[in-house]
């Protein structure tokens, strides 16, 4: 199953990256596919870690996908990640595989910790549309 989340990575200089993207969610593991030459994937491959962050909060979407204003974050407990302030639940990953031999990448992670910050809401006709405009 698909479903739209809000990757964050570490970036070389230690500052947190955001990614808006859908992933193949599990529960033990999770498969991540960035596009081909992003910032997210090349944390992906030179940390090994990222955590998915799941929220109803359309403007973490918005601004993991600006990049500006950088959402508020919090340290990550299994993996040297970041975990969004506002998740309503997240899981921490490390990196089994990379094929990037696609447009898009292949990630495919182990779920190695997460846990819960509220309850799910879910996204209405309006935070859809923005959603997908941040897809776009």
């Amino acid at each position: 199953m698909i479903v739209e989340t809000v990757v964050t990575t570490i970036n070389p200089d230690g500052s947190v990256n955001c990614g808006a993207m859908g992933v193949e969610w599990g529960d033990a593991r999770i498969v991540i596919k960035p596009y081909r030459g992003t910032r997210t994937l090349r944390n992906l491959g030179a940390t090994g870690a990222a955590v998915v962050n799941l929220t109803d909060d359309i403007l973490l979407f918005s601004q993991a996908a600006l990049g500006d204003p950088h959402p508020p974050t919090r340290p990550a407990t299994s993996v040297a990640g970041a975990v969004l302030d506002d998740a309503c639940s997240w899981r921490e990953v490390r990196v089994e595989a990379i094929d990037d031999g696609a447009e898009r990448a292949v990630v495919s992670t182990v779920v190695v910790g997460g846990g819960t910050g509220r309850e799910f809401l879910g996204l209405n006709r309006a935070r859809h549309a923005v959603l997908e405009a941040s897809i776009i």
